[in-house]
């Protein structure tokens, strides 16, 4: 879907929804009953949501969720939305313009892998909680703030060199 503005009840529609590629995803979210439990990868990418979207609340909801695309989300400034994906494998947050702070609760996502930063021109540091993400194989930040790299980054033993 692209630029589509879900209204309504969606009850009894997507139950089994897995991908869910929703580009210039509305600001505002007008859907109710919304499924997204099965979930395993959402790509909003372009989209104009920020860290109050309304449709956070259903997404949060997608507990087997995976992947996580928001690439160039320019309105995000945070990441407190991100507490409810604790199985996420790959995060894209690619040029979230605005983004200005990762929220502790990365470090709670024992399986992420991959962590794009990258032009992310606001945000200026990692929080500590990443240290704990044990499988993180690739983390770029290219085009952010950060000026000096976090010394907890030698403790992540997978990270590619």
């Amino acid at each position: 879907m692209n630029a589509v503005n879900l209204v309504g009840d969606f009850s009894k529609l997507f139950s089994q929804l897995r991908w869910l590629k929703w580009g210039n995803c509305p600001s505002n979210f007008e859907a109710s009953n919304f499924h997204a439990g099965e979930l395993v990868i959402l790509d909003l990418s372009g989209s104009a949501i920020s860290d109050v979207w309304q449709g956070w609340h259903s997404m949060m909801k997608a507990e087997k969720l995976k992947v996580l695309n928001l690439t160039s989300c320019h309105s995000l400034k945070g990441t407190s939305y991100l507490s409810a994906f604790k199985r996420l494998e790959i995060l894209i947050l690619r040029d979230c313009s605005a983004l200005e702070q990762i929220d502790n609760c990365i470090g709670d996502m024992e399986n992420l892998i991959s962590l794009d930063l990258s032009g992310c021109s606001l945000l200026e540091r990692l929080p500590l909680q990443m240290a704990k993400l044990e499988q993180l194989k690739e983390l770029l930040l290219d085009e952010t703030a950060i000026q000096e790299i976090p010394s907890f980054i030698s403790s992540l033993k997978k990270l590619d060199t």
